[in-house]
């Protein structure tokens, strides 16, 4: 394949310039060749262009085929994304990346080592379509802000962006008028609020315009030190889904809980710091539905009537069981889906206890050692003494264990007892399950298999997978 590769690139790989008519000829029958090879292309998640010189060979066929016109589907079955990668060879070994989706939506990824000119052609070709940003550079520069300033040309024609403000591009959204944001839905700012709260005080003025902008997320440096969040001017009434980490008070917390009476989805990603062992008050909001936090320290200042999915990541020395069930009883909420991530395995039990209403169960979690394992299963195993999520139709699994610690018999015991239940039973059957370990070293034992397999017969929906380390491969079932 590589001796096929370099024949067909040797003089393309020397220069920048098109084909010509015979190497057209040349790649298109290369192309029809490798489509009934199988290909393992070495290179990136997308078509990522380095200097042509040092260019992978997929990067090369991807360039190429925006001078042959090969259709989309040909590419996508060699397992190339059907993106067209503009590649600048003046550089060595430099990447130099600008995508442009093909379909109606225009995906925009420029590198700042790639010229300001393939911005340009890049933009032409999405022509009027509404343009999805990602421009996150590692650092400010000194050419960088040349990109914001293309970019900000185009603003009106914004759908999705997620940008990371530097210091030294303030007074470029400064000067963006209102109304200049017509189509923005989702924004994703990577910034130092408190720099930007004192060099340019109206940055934020042309987001607040933004008539359907309702999916904001702010993040960056310096989150605990940042400046007043609230008081940025963002489109709070209208908005539906808001994530930051720059949550420094609880004073803020419920400022923001207040301006927002559209919100649906509050993620709260703040860093662990000193919060008030009581509050004066408590942020009461009627109409988020989903909570995602990294300090269930916070649940304490919420009440939530309305919240049907409670997402908690946490550190493993964190107690979250207390916390949980107050929070709950506080709101008088019910909610269906509860996601645990890192959880203190001892606390597993009893925060499941408090909220019986669940729906669906995802648990993620480390090496927790087989004792703890086998707690869970049988703490959920339907039983004569067993009344712990009686709703529970969908369980989901992710852990960090060995056939060692863990082998499979527990977790079916509690599936079946779940899923063979009668039609007048208290507890609902399960209708799927999903488990993934990561660290399995072996298969499951042939009676557990032959166990599986029936329950699949039966019509569950049920996923198994393990890696095996040892073996660099995953098996599943």
């Amino acid at each position: 394949m590589t001796s096929i590769l370099d024949s067909a690139f040797k003089r393309l790989a020397d220069t920048n310039e098109p084909p010509s008519e015979s190497e057209v000829t040349q790649v298109r029958s290369l192309l029809k060749e490798l489509e009934v090879r199988i290909v393992d292309f070495p290179g990136h998640p997308f078509p990522c262009a380095t200097g042509t010189r040092r260019s992978p060979h997929a990067d090369l066929l991807v360039h190429y085929r925006g001078h042959i016109r090969c259709p989309a589907r040909r590419v996508r079955s060699l397992g190339i994304d059907p993106r067209l990668s503009l590649l600048e060879g003046s550089g060595v070994g430099v990447p130099r990346v600008m995508d442009i989706s093909s379909s109606s939506l225009g995906d925009l990824h420029p590198h700042v080592a790639g010229p300001l000119h393939l911005l340009d052609m890049a933009l032409s070709r999405s022509k009027e379509r509404p343009l999805s940003i990602s421009f996150t550079p590692e650092r400010a520069t000194p050419g960088v802000k040349f990109f914001y300033q293309r970019l900000l040309l185009e603003a009106q024609r914004w759908k999705c962006a997620r940008i990371y403000i530097p210091n030294n591009v303030y007074d470029c959204f400064t000067k963006l008028e209102g109304g200049s944001l017509p189509h923005l839905e989702t924004l994703d700012l990577v910034i130092d609020l408190n720099t930007a709260h004192k060099e340019a005080p109206t940055f934020f003025a042309a987001f607040e315009s933004a008539p359907l902008l309702h999916d904001v997320t702010i993040s960056g440096t310096q989150p605990l030190s940042a400046g007043r969040l609230p008081s940025a001017r963002l489109p709070w009434k209208q908005m539906r889904r808001f994530c930051t980490e720059h949550i420094c008070s609880i004073d803020h917390l419920l400022e923001i809980l207040a301006n927002t009476p559209s919100l649906r989805a509050l993620d709260l990603l703040c860093l662990k710091w000193h919060y008030p062992k009581y509050a004066e008050a408590l942020g009461v909001h009627e109409s988020v539905q989903s909570l995602r936090l990294w300090d269930p320290r916070l649940l304490d200042y919420l009440v939530l009537p309305a919240v049907e999915c409670v997402e908690l990541e946490l550190d493993e020395k964190d107690k979250y069981a207390a916390a949980l069930g107050k929070f709950v009883r506080r709101s008088e909420c019910a909610p269906r889906k509860l996601v645990l991530r890192n959880g203190r395995p001892s606390e597993r039990l009893d925060a499941l206890r408090s909220v019986p209403t669940l729906e669906h169960l995802v648990l993620d979690e480390g090496f927790h050692g087989r004792e703890n394992v086998e707690a869970l299963f049988r703490g959920l195993t339907w039983g004569a003494e067993s009344v712990l999520l009686p709703r529970m139709a969908h369980f989901e699994w992710i852990a960090d264990i060995s056939s060692f610690q863990f082998d499979g018999d527990c977790l079916l015991d509690m599936i079946e007892s779940r899923w063979k239940v009668a039609e007048d039973s208290a507890v609902a059957p399960l209708r799927s399950v999903k488990v993934a370990c990561r660290a399995w070293r072996s298969k499951l034992s042939p009676s557990s298999l032959r166990r599986l397999e029936q329950l699949k017969r039966d019509g569950l929906d049920i996923s198994i997978s393990f890696n095996d380390n040892h073996l660099d491969r995953t098996w599943s079932f």
